[in-house]
């Protein structure tokens, strides 16, 4: 997808298409952040079968329960937020039959975007 638009605009260089190279370069954007893949590697995901993250080195087991011991807050705790219904603003009719919502996507995993808070 980067790699088109960048591809349009003349910038190919630096938007690799080969999996296993973007890959990489999430293991080392990631290094030392909350969601560390520095010590995951293709030849392991195979080897293992999978691992979990964060794994900051490849001596590192992975994470299979994030927050067993204690949450990302700053006193460890869970924060549970009720939530009330809200009907939809407009409902379905024979003129407009679908309903569209947002929602996660491949893209969007992980990255900090919340698509449901556009002001858009």
């Amino acid at each position: 997808m980067l790699h088109g638009l960048a591809a349009l605009l003349g910038r190919e260089k630096g938007f690799p298409t080969d999996p296993e190279e973007v890959f990489e370069e999430l293991r080392r954007a990631s290094a030392g952040g909350p969601a560390d893949y520095a010590g995951i590697s293709y030849r392991r995901i195979e080897e293992e079968q999978g691992v979990f993250w964060p794994c900051p080195a490849e001596d590192h087991g992975g994470t299979p329960r994030l927050f067993l011991e204690r949450f990302a807050t700053a006193d460890g705790r869970a924060r549970f937020v009720p939530v009330v219904h809200r009907a939809a603003a407009e409902e379905t009719d024979a003129d407009y039959p679908v309903v569209l919502t947002t929602g996660r996507v491949v893209s969007q995993y992980q990255s900090g975007r919340r698509p449901g808070g556009s002001p858009s």
